[in-house]
């Protein structure tokens, strides 16, 4: 699939919008978009093929479920990347681990506001890692088309999102982050990710979590409730999924969930986690610094390498 030059951005769309509606969710789409556009502004990249955005934007009516499972389920709707290759020499600095779990005093609203049943009992961290994500899951939907622009703020998400069905269903950005959130407040460290594939035109959060009992990081994902192993039983980091990754072998998404459907796990497994894996970074801090923006280009980047020791 030929990626389309950037002069010829706005003629080729100029084309496809033909009635009112095509264009206010074309609108919405390049909105919810922009900070991957503008990065790929600042890595220089000339050719941005945005096949996947034209496909979305023709795709009418995603804020009804059922279309939107179709619309994911559609391999016809996903750039088919040439040779996977590993892109993290475009980071430049690690972040600093000292600074990625700071305990925030929102974290005592989130507490006091949301509680989760039995949540202090569990005396495991990877068992109570998994009950906070399936109670984030049982509680949120997710839609990587919510054109719902909102902070990095989880009170702010768990507002929008908590018990209001697919209607209030928040991305995937927002996802890891409320997870990241609510791990902390219940003294588990965690850290968000972001994956991109190799033409950096689409990505995938996810969440990194360390287990005191298992002595690692492993990944979860909120937007799926999922985590990794290998055909071993082998709990997954980040790193590990990328080894699988570069031997040609798939891992197992264990507690898959697709908002309450086992619907497009191929899909999922092929193109939101395997090509996702070309790029791997995450914030630089946990502090609320550009967290209560709704102006995409001032919330925090993704710009920074993973720590050595998580890996």
């Amino acid at each position: 699939m030929k990626p389309l030059a950037s002069g010829d951005l706005i003629s080729h769309f100029a084309l496809r919008i033909y009635n009112s509606h095509t264009f206010v969710v074309f609108i919405k789409i390049l909105l919810y978009n922009q900070y991957i556009i503008k990065n790929m502004a600042h890595q220089g990249v000339e050719n941005v093929n945005i096949h996947f955005l034209i496909r979305k934007f023709r795709y009418r009516r995603l804020k009804v479920l059922e279309n939107y499972l179709a619309f994911v389920g559609d391999d016809n709707n996903y750039i088919h990347s040439e040779e996977f290759r590993i892109l993290d020499s475009e980071l430049k600095e690690e972040a600093k681990e000292e600074n990625l779990f700071s305990y925030l005093d929102e974290y005592n609203k989130i507490k006091e506001k949301y509680n989760i049943d039995g949540i202090d009992t569990v005396d495991n961290d990877f068992e109570k890692a998994k009950a906070i994500m399936q109670w984030l899951t049982d509680n949120t939907y997710y839609c990587g088309m919510s054109f719902k622009i909102l902070p990095d703020d989880t009170l702010e998400m768990l507002k929008y999102s908590y018990q209001k069905g697919f209607s209030g269903a928040i991305n995937c950005r927002d996802k890891a982050i409320a997870l990241t959130d609510l791990l902390l407040s219940h003294g588990i460290k965690a850290y968000p990710i972001l994956l991109y594939n190799i033409t950096k035109t689409d990505c995938h959060f996810v969440t990194h979590v360390y287990c005191k009992e298992l002595e690692k990081w492993v990944v979860l994902d909120p937007s799926f409730n999922t985590y990794f192993t290998d055909e071993s039983g082998n709990i997954l980091n980040i790193f590990g999924l990328r080894e699988l990754k570069l031997q040609g072998k798939e891992p197992i998404a264990n507690g898959y969930s697709f908002n309450k459907t086992q619907q497009a796990k191929d899909i999922y497994l092929k193109y939101f986690i395997g090509n996702g894996l070309a790029r791997i970074s995450t914030w630089n801090d946990n502090s609320n610094d550009g967290r209560k923006s709704k102006n995409v280009g001032k919330r925090k980047n993704f710009e920074y390498c993973i720590p050595e020791g998580h890996r």
